[in-house]
């Protein structure tokens, strides 16, 4: 490694080797082809790796390497089957042991590389999530020099909080912001990005002291290294201050993150902070939400491609707003708009999707189109269960939405087994008491079926 880093690649490759004649295992041979990659060295590393998998052929990790080493040669084919074996070796070792954080690593990477991001995320949250992150765990990690275990404290933490399990997102994200101030240091980008995340956790769990501490430590990162993110950091700050009840403060604060965005480079981070005065406002009752909601949705179309997230956020939001306003038809029109749009950039189940279509199909519900609405409620249903997404809150509200687009067509049987089905998602996800299934459960037993 010493020579490697001198860049004697030649002399590293005769150690490497001499290692491997000493101690012919699998990480060792790993190590080999991992300082001829890092050298430009693939057809040597191509040759170093077929040589272990022929003595190790159940190691994934091997596999993962000879397709990077084939990636090198710009053999994009035969890289991504190596991948994709890599991968499926992995899972292998994970479904006969799935605590062994290590394995998962190992998936972890064999995904990113083969380019499945289901299994890449389910990688990150396993390896700090399983077993769960007990104290223990927590600060055995953090001991650790072990920087990437911080980034995918990170990733899980991202997952478990889209999934809405914010508590368990606030502990994974303390734990990557502890471990990243101590590996990075507090004036970096890292540790930036996951004190952000511990500060959105805290706000949905009305933790303010934690969560207005956390977004200013971001704020301050942020500025240190000029990084743009710091208009993402103002919008969790906005969020805090209106939770804690300081309404027209939290504005003000997004207002000026919109003006300190100004300039193409940033109008992504400017319309999301734009987005987010609209809701703000609307949240409060207040008539200029329309207005806002207007003017985000007008500035998108300006400075954005229809193929940015943030372009359809606007028009998903100026959507609401015109509903709210009593333009329902309007509305629904430019809802539909976005979905389309967003068919055309997204994969059949991605979060930003469903977003979308959960809230076109209310709408169409709404303005009695029940056939539309459960047209578009099951379209979700399928795709989050081709994916195994069975515990998804997704999965939970387009059940729920399509019963009750089943209900308003009359057809008592199917609405109550699309409720039930909604009552079992939300149970593995909040558990039988929580207010969403109470609620549903309560709905359910308002008709005879």
């Amino acid at each position: 490694q010493a020579l490697a880093g001198l860049d004697r690649v030649s002399e590293a490759d005769a150690e490497a080797d001499q290692a491997w004649q000493l101690a012919p295992f699998a990480d060792v041979a790993a190590l080999h082809v991992e300082l001829l990659l890092d050298g430009r060295q693939p057809k040597r590393a191509l040759a170093v790796a077929e040589r272990a998998i022929a003595a190790f052929p159940e190691e994934g990790t091997l596999e993962v390497l000879r397709g990077r080493a084939l990636q090198q040669l710009r053999r994009s084919k035969q890289a991504r089957q190596a991948f994709a074996r890599g991968l499926a070796l992995g899972l292998e070792v994970v479904e006969e042991d799935p605590t062994d954080h290590w394995a998962w690593l190992a998936v972890y990477r064999a995904a990113t590389l083969a380019g499945d991001e289901d299994a890449r995320l389910q990688a990150a949250t396993n390896v700090v999530c399983r077993p769960p992150l007990t104290p223990e765990l927590a600060a055995a990690l953090e001991s650790t020099d072990w920087i990437e275990v911080a980034w995918l404290a990170g990733k899980a933490a991202s997952s478990q909080f889209r999934n809405r399990r914010y508590e368990s997102a606030r502990d994974l994200y303390a734990l990557a912001t502890s471990m990243a101030a101590r590996l990075h240091g507090r004036e970096t980008l890292e540790y930036g990005i996951v004190a952000k995340g511990l500060a959105s956790s805290s706000v949905e769990l009305d933790d303010l002291e934690t969560a207005v501490a956390a977004i200013h430590e971001a704020i301050h990162a942020f500025r240190a290294v000029s990084d743009p993110r710091i208009t993402g950091a103002q919008i969790v700050l906005a969020d805090a201050m209106a939770r804690g009840g300081a309404v027209d403060e939290a504005a003000a604060e997004l207002r000026e993150a919109i003006a300190a965005a100004a300039g193409p480079e940033r109008a992504e981070l400017r319309v999301q902070a734009g987005v987010r005065l609209a809701q703000l406002l609307a949240q409060h009752d207040d008539p200029a939400a329309l207005e806002a909601g207007e003017a985000v949705w007008r500035d998108a179309r300006e400075a954005l491609s229809p193929s940015d997230i943030a372009y359809l956020r606007a028009a998903a939001t100026c959507a609401h707003r015109r509903w709210a306003s009593g333009e329902q038809e309007q509305g629904c029109a430019l809802q539909r708009e976005a979905v389309a749009l967003c068919r055309q950039i997204r994969e059949p189940g991605d979060h930003e999707l469903v977003i979308r279509q959960l809230d076109l199909a209310r709408m169409e519900r709404e303005l009695d189109r029940p056939e539309l609405s459960a047209e578009l409620a099951s379209e979700v249903i399928d795709a989050l269960q081709a994916l195994g997404r069975h515990d998804d809150v997704q999965l939970g509200e387009a059940y729920h939405e399509r019963g009750l687009a089943e209900m308003k067509r009359g057809r008592g049987g199917a609405a109550a087994a699309d409720l039930g089905a909604a009552i079992n998602v939300f149970t593995m996800c909040f558990g039988s008491e929580s207010p969403r299934v109470l609620e549903i459960q309560k709905l359910r037993g308002t008709f005879v079926y």
